[in-house]
């Protein structure tokens, strides 16, 4: 047998680097790129779900009383309402945090209370609610407002409610201590605001002048107003009497015990006014109601929606049927008749 020669043999074969093979290690570098991003996003939001994640530990009230208090050393509010509204949230929704609410927990208890109110009532407690929870969202408590897409329902076009003439008298009469007549003297004299009334202190007065200065209104603006004489006389006579000093408040009321006297004089007052409703439902508010509704028999109504510093000419124009009355006394006593 006869060998075979081989030439040019290369028994450690090394095969070529195809284009296809190349394009498998540009992937798998790729893909393991993209594990690595995929690893450090995972960290990121671990981390961030951390400062996210409302924060439970704190109960409902806490959450009520920090906004509660913040809101008042910023705007200088009556917070009563607030704090009633709020509280009565809160035991509505129960066992739940207010961390954790969605939409339809909110909803639930507007429509709850749709039922015993009506829409003007509604659209305050949608306010108090929404407004608390705009704080928790804008605080970063929460990442999503529950409180922000329910709507508030119309207004409606209701007469003012108001006290007559005979029934503030029969008011003052019940008011026998100083300090509870002077509080009547006040929200009648003035038309204020309670919280525009509690802060009074005998700085804000130029008995000189016959003025009367609210440094910082609803609307964050400062009113002076003319003081009328018997008012001037009792404040005078009660600042004296009182000692008290140029900074200190004059009515010796919180928002709370001001409700309370007046739901004692409206039931006084029911003794001489039998079946009167609407003094059985006497508030803060109908007082500056009844200011504007006596002041427009005597006074044009725009001068008095400025006196009582009304933020628009439509809050004042929701008086105008007042002036239907007024004008037909005025025509009453047209000269032409005389003729």
């Amino acid at each position: 047998m006869s060998s075979i020669a081989h030439t040019n043999t290369n028994y450690g074969f090394k095969p070529e680097i195809g284009p296809y093979d190349a394009r498998i290690d540009e992937l798998t570098a790729i893909i393991g790129k993209q594990q690595e991003l995929l690893i450090q996003l995972n960290a990121d939001v671990a981390e961030l779900l951390k400062t996210t994640r409302p924060d439970t530990s704190r109960t409902n009230t806490e959450y009520l009383t920090e906004y509660l208090a913040v809101k008042s050393s910023r705007e200088d509010i009556t917070v009563s309402n607030y704090r009633g509204t709020l509280n009565d949230f809160i035991g509505f929704i129960g066992d739940k945090h207010v961390l954790t609410l969605n939409p339809g927990d909110v909803a639930a208890y507007f429509e709850h209370k749709k039922k015993t109110n009506s829409n003007n009532s509604m659209i305050s407690v949608i306010t108090q609610v929404k407004t608390f929870f705009n704080y928790l969202h804008d605080m970063g408590y929460v990442r999503v407002n529950a409180a922000a897409g329910y709507a508030k329902p119309k207004s409606e076009d209701t007469d003012r409610e108001s006290l007559t003439h005979a029934q503030v008298k029969e008011l003052f009469r019940a008011a026998v201590l100083p300090a509870d007549h002077l509080l009547l003297t006040v929200l009648y004299g003035f038309g204020f605001r309670i919280n525009e009334a509690l802060r009074l202190t005998p700085g804000d007065i130029d008995f000189n002048a016959n003025t009367l200065i609210i440094k910082k209104t609803k609307n964050h603006k400062r009113l002076c107003v003319p003081i009328p004489a018997k008012a001037r006389d009792e404040l005078q006579k009660y600042i004296a009497d009182n000692g008290t000093q140029a900074d200190k408040k004059i009515l010796p009321f919180s928002d709370d015990t001001a409700n309370r006297t007046q739901k004692r004089l409206s039931k006084m007052a029911n003794l001489a006014l039998p079946g009167d409703e609407q003094i059985k439902n006497l508030t803060n508010h109908i007082w500056r109601h009844t200011f504007v509704s006596h002041m427009a028999e005597k006074v044009n109504l725009n001068v008095v929606g400025k006196l009582v510093n009304h933020s628009g000419t439509d809050i004042t124009q929701r008086y105008y049927h007042l002036m239907d009355n007024v004008s037909r006394k005025a025509m009453a006593s047209h000269p032409i008749n005389d003729l």
